[in-house]
């Protein structure tokens, strides 16, 4: 400050004076001041292109627009200038602007003769502007230079996943996350596209697990919590996945109704679970407890799909399955007022509903066979015929089902 005065006593209108003063308010993070200097500057020399970069570096967060065009007038008065391009890209990629940063970039960067941070930035600008193909191409000239470099590592894995070539990414995930000596270079996004690789080749448990240290590691990722239920879902942990499931419900913003219909499903796939498949089979009361609790806690969440969409059938016709494991499968009940309900919407459309309306009029035929009321079933297996003519079993009860009524 003190030699500032001094050169402004010789020279009270050099732009050098008011970019020194510029800059000292700018360490103090009195940011406004300083860009009133650097305007000034600009006022006695609307030539001094270190001012417009500076002026353009202080509004590159509050107000990047106008930051964008102070650097674009930089660039108009000085295509040479390449320091511009490189702050102009930072700008576009800070809004957003990814395929602008890409571009801007590029008439700062070299190739064959720029540092590997740049070069990395550069590929990783070309990633996310959506230009895959140019951004391995650059990944794997430049990393030859470096084989070790983090960043390149991590674009190279995205890029093989987002192409499809699975193997290749998990081979290369593996590589990256078991190599890294240190772990704070990791990213959030690291652990994401581990976790989906992993998915991809079928290795769910250790995908479930992956995704837990992402969401541990960015909490604002609460979408996460959704592909870490799937995971668990696949290996039939359901406990864990309603456990995620129920995280993102409690911890997301903008939480859909089909968000609630999908934990009741994974309830409902739990409780089903339990539930002996081969006949003479009796359940401990433990698991028969275990299996009401599941079933009930989706019987819940699909109470909750029909408050809020009472027009949609699958509300209904969850409530009915989920009712109809609790029911004794032989002598349903619980289930039927559910069942009758989806049917009434079914209805509406039957040949878009078929398979919805063939399972409904499935239960309300076991259902009256169960009250031993032969007409009305036979009825419902009529109604299956008429939407599909091949179903084996309506066929079956549509011949015996007359000889009980004849008796």
């Amino acid at each position: 400050m003190e030699y500032m005065e001094q050169a402004r006593a010789v020279a009270p209108k050099s732009p050098d004076v008011f970019i020194l003063e510029g800059d000292i308010l700018a360490a103090k993070k009195q940011y406004g001041d300083a860009a009133s200097r650097y305007e000034q500057a600009i006022y006695f020399d609307n030539k001094c292109k270190e001012a417009y970069f500076k002026y353009a570096k202080i509004y590159s967060r509050s107000n990047p627009q106008y930051a964008i065009d102070m650097l674009n007038k930089l660039i108009e008065m000085d295509p040479e200038y390449t320091v511009a391009y490189g702050e102009l890209a930072d700008v576009y990629y800070k809004n957003e602007e990814f395929a602008k940063a890409a571009d801007a970039f590029s008439k700062y960067v070299n190739v064959e003769t720029s540092d590997m941070k740049d070069l990395a930035r550069y590929a990783t600008l070309l990633y996310f502007s959506g230009d895959q193909d140019k951004a391995l191409e650059l990944v794997t000239k430049v990393s030859q230079r470096e084989p070790n470099n983090t960043v390149l590592r991590r674009l190279n894995m995205y890029i093989n996943y987002d192409k499809g070539d699975y193997a290749k990414s998990l081979e290369l995930a593996k590589t990256l996350m078991g190599q890294v000596e240190d772990s704070s270079k990791l990213i959030t996004r690291d652990y994401m596209y581990f976790a989906r690789t992993l998915s991809k080749n079928d290795l769910h448990k250790e995908a479930a697990e992956v995704f837990e240290k992402a969401v541990n590691m960015d909490t604002a990722r609460v979408e996460l919590l959704k592909e870490m239920g799937s995971e668990y879902e696949a290996v039939k942990d359901y406990d864990k996945a309603i456990g995620a499931y129920k995280r993102y419900i409690d911890q997301a913003k903008d939480v859909k109704l089909n968000d609630y219909f999908n934990l009741g499903k994974v309830y409902y796939t739990a409780g089903a679970s339990i539930r002996p498949t081969e006949d003479g089979v009796v359940m401990t009361e433990s698991d028969s407890m275990r299996m009401v609790d599941y079933l009930k806690g989706a019987d819940s969440l699909f109470a909750h799909v029909v408050e809020k969409a009472p027009e949609s059938y699958l509300g209904y016709l969850f409530r009915g399955r989920a009712n109809w494991a609790i029911d004794n499968p032989q002598a349903p009940k619980l289930a039927k007022p559910f069942y009758e309900q989806a049917i009434a919407v079914m209805e509406k459309d039957p040949q878009k509903n078929a398979a919805g309306l063939i399972e409904a009029y499935r239960f309300m035929g076991v259902h009256y066979i169960g009250l031993e009321d032969y007409p009305a079933s036979l009825e419902y297996w009529k109604k299956i015929l008429e939407l599909n003519p091949d179903n084996a079993e309506a066929k079956r009860m549509a011949e015996v089902l007359p000889q009980y009524i004849q008796q």
